[in-house]
């Protein structure tokens, strides 16, 4: 997702590979979206991608709040940084397809183009979308930066509060929404949204971020704790044998476990790795830099590669999204970071001080 002013090298690689994870997720099958989802197949695990997002989400606002950084943003401040992070770059994105839409209407395969659909998707207003029925604006990753907002406005509600406490508050919160929805019932967006048990992904994050600032989260034999037991979990769900287990669960928390719980044990293990300076490393972190802007681009990129890869008489494959589409869609992003998203977000904070220096004046005025 957007990159923070604090960068800890295990929050920038991690970025790096979830934005990898998904763009590959995509890419494997070109165009062609899936109808549906397997929590148990090794495929489709790449697309946990979005829950290790979500997590180091989570994270990354208890840094950037932190008391003890010095440079802590209160409510006002810290909205104000993520909208300026956020919204411009996805603004693109969307009015983009919008206006790619409507000069090539065949582009919309999957969707239908329609004014309401254009405003909510802006605006991260959660509505059903018009053909498959999920919660999804036009530009369909955009779902994830939905429950972003709204992460955000919820953790503004915290934010006066000690690290421990914002935890077990946004918990708290989260859990009385989840329950509200179900009692409302889930038949309207709103109420559906509210029920996603993904929100707790980034109270996972807040706890982690919690575990790392007491010094739990540090040195490689704590990062080999992680990098032990990850792979016996995925190996337990990527086979299907922890299947029974999850499955005797209730199924709103299939992802968050059979997805979230490997995304949260990556992440411990990462952040637990003192900081490398070998190729790979510096790699992973630059590309952590761009990977907002590859979670956005990726979906036309791989749109884009794989009708040129049909036009030539060839079939996508998992293969193709490795070796063809993975490599295109990271070029992209590195030029979308350079050339898009950091002069938006420049001209995003131009606009946000100009309109604050307005407001002084104008406050200025009527009190003289």
């Amino acid at each position: 997702m957007p990159s923070s002013t604090e960068h800890v090298q295990g929050v920038q690689i991690l970025r790096g590979l979830a934005a990898l994870m998904v763009a590959l997720a995509h890419a494997q099958y070109g165009d062609v979206p899936r109808s549906s989802t397997n929590f148990f197949a090794w495929d489709h695990m790449l697309e946990a991608g979005v829950d290790l997002f979500f997590i180091i989400s989570g994270f990354i606002m208890m840094l950037v709040t932190d008391p003890s950084s010095g440079r802590a943003a209160g409510p006002g401040r810290f909205l104000s940084r993520r909208i300026q992070r956020i919204v411009p770059l996805y603004w693109f994105y969307t009015l983009l397809l919008t206006v790619g839409a409507i000069a090539v209407p065949s582009l919309l395969r999957w969707t239908t183009l329609t004014p309401d659909l254009v405003l909510r998707s802006l605006f991260f207003i959660p509505s059903f979308h018009p053909v498959n029925g999920n919660i999804q604006p036009l530009l369909s990753v955009g779902w994830t930066l939905q429950y972003e907002m709204f992460f955000y406005l919820c953790f503004v509600l915290v934010i006066g509060l000690s690290l421990g406490a914002r935890v077990i508050s946004m918990a708290l919160l989260f859990a009385a929404l989840v329950l509200l929805s179900g009692a409302i019932g889930r038949e309207t967006a709103p109420m559906a949204f509210l029920g996603n048990r993904i929100v707790f992904e980034f109270v996972a994050g807040m706890g982690l971020y919690w575990v790392y600032r007491k010094g739990l989260v540090t040195g490689w034999a704590a990062a080999l704790v992680g990098l032990v037991l990850l792979p016996a979990l995925l190996w337990a769900i990527g086979s299907g044998a922890a299947a029974p287990l999850i499955e005797s669960i209730d199924r709103p928390w299939w992802r968050s476990i059979a997805w979230g719980l490997p995304a949260l044990l990556l992440a411990y293990a990462m952040l637990a790795v003192p900081e490398m300076s070998n190729p790979v490393a510096r790699a992973f972190a630059h590309l952590g830099d761009a990977s907002y802007s590859l979670y956005l681009s990726h979906v036309f990129v791989v749109a884009a590669v794989a009708k040129v890869w049909r036009s030539l008489g060839y079939e996508t494959s998992p293969l193709f999204g490795i070796l063809v589409a993975l490599p295109c869609c990271i070029v992209a992003a590195l030029l979308s970071y350079r050339l898009i998203e950091r002069p938006l977000i420049a001209l995003a904070r131009r606009v946000f001080a100009a309109t604050a220096s307005l407001r002084s004046l104008i406050l200025s005025a009527r009190s003289s």
